[in-house]
């Protein structure tokens, strides 16, 4: 079978989070990327017993998603580290790695992400090592490798306390088996509002392009969402022998271009119910878009908490940051939060091809934007001249689209 698949029950499409293929008592369930440049679970016939543990926690067969029902049952604040260096470094305000700090001093085991240098690919790793954290800090817009994480945690949690940071769908299965076990006490779960994440392809050819500028066969760092340029432009630093790439505006970046063009999400990220609900995890955070942080350059991070477990661990980094309360219908209006994607499955098609070809990415790129129909085409224009513009009334602009673009 070319995926875990039933006859009957399936209502959504995998997230590619790998979990099934760690919870197999039999390992009889393979992970490999598939066509698409997404991480899919096959099916070992010969070991397969049929005990039904792939499904249970799969978020494919849950015909009972729970949706938070209103606002008032999450806490939200902006919140922003004090240690400007720290905050430099990070993405957006700095928490998350901060959370990571401290609940490897509380005495968890810390499930994060790090960036593969070997590979070029994100990695699921899991630390008590305080010093590994900033292996974790940033972003990483490709599918993650799970599964290697997964066993670690599964081989130990009747002892290990835990505390997880992912996207919703990689804390989904986690947080089931959690609660059905009874060892849900011994997990913090912290989530980020998702966008999606794109086909692994675009990042492997993006980074083979690099390498070429660089005059190397292996990065010694990436930074994603790198604050060279301040933090409302998306930007990437790459260095490789003692030379420094900043990628260009975004704009003029293929990588982020193609992915905010939202062709080649997961095929479960179009209409993700896990990125709208708060149930499954005890803190969310992301980038504090919208009107009350628009002119800010350094970085804000959005928290919104679910749990008392989330509350004390938020209160426990308290004294080293700088909070204020705010509305999390201000946070999510900003957010993909409710929202789902339409997307054209030829255009889709065509740019996987370009991306599976052998042309550079600046061949790939032109002929991309060359497929552009006019709404997009005069899109693209109004984005390059308001880039042109001093940096006040790029601000102004933005927050402007913003708002009608996310209008409630």
């Amino acid at each position: 079978m070319s995926n875990v698949e039933k006859e009957t029950g399936q209502v959504r499409e995998c997230t590619g989070c790998q979990f099934c293929a760690a919870v197999c008592p039999r390992k009889a369930i393979q992970v490999t990327l598939d066509d698409e440049g997404f991480f899919r679970p096959s099916i070992l016939e010969e070991r397969c017993t049929d005990c039904g543990l792939c499904v249970k926690y799969c978020y494919k067969y849950d015909t009972q998603i729970w949706m938070t029902p209103h606002s008032g049952s999450v806490v939200a604040y902006s919140a922003r580290v004090r240690d400007l260096a720290w905050l430099n470094s990070s993405t957006s305000g700095g928490i998350a790695t901060m959370l990571m700090k401290k609940c490897v001093e509380l005495g968890y085991h810390v499930v994060g992400v790090a960036y593969d240098y070997e590979t070029d690919m994100a990695v699921a790793e899991t630390t008590s090592d305080v010093g590994r954290i900033p292996a974790f800090k940033g972003s990483k817009y490709m599918p993650v490798y799970t599964l290697g994480a997964y066993q670690e945690v599964l081989e130990h949690e009747g002892g290990r306390k835990y505390a997880v940071f992912g996207l919703p769908c990689h804390i989904y299965p986690l947080y089931r088996r959690a609660t059905t076990m009874g060892t849900r006490d011994r997990y913090l779960f912290v989530d980020f509002f998702c966008h999606g994440y794109p086909s692994i392809k675009l990042w492997r050819k993006y980074a083979e392009s690099v390498k070429k500028r660089l005059g190397t066969s292996r990065f010694d760092r990436v930074c994603f969402r790198s604050k060279q340029r301040g933090w409302h432009e998306f930007v990437h630093t790459f260095s490789a022998n003692g030379v420094e790439y900043v990628s260009p505006r975004t704009v003029w970046d293929p990588f982020f271009t193609i992915f905010f063009d939202d062709l080649i999400l997961g095929a479960s990220c179009y209409n993700c119910q896990l990125r709208s609900t708060m149930e499954y995890t005890d803190i969310r955070l992301g980038d504090y878009w919208g009107e009350i942080h628009e002119m800010d350059t350094n970085g804000v991070s959005a928290v919104a908490i679910s749990s008392t477990r989330g509350q004390r661990l938020f209160g426990e980094i308290a004294d080293l940051v700088d909070i204020g309360a705010t509305d999390f219908k201000d946070i999510a209006r900003y957010q993909y939060y409710g929202r789902c994607f339409a997307v054209d499955l030829r255009s889709r098609q065509r740019t996987l091809g370009l991306l599976q070809s052998e042309r550079d990415m600046t061949d790939v790129f032109k002929d991309y934007i060359r497929a552009y129909g006019k709404g997009k085409k005069l899109e693209r224009i109004v984005r390059i001249v308001v880039s042109l513009l001093p940096r006040r009334l790029q601000f102004w602009c933005k927050a402007l689209y913003r708002r009608l673009v996310h209008m409630v």
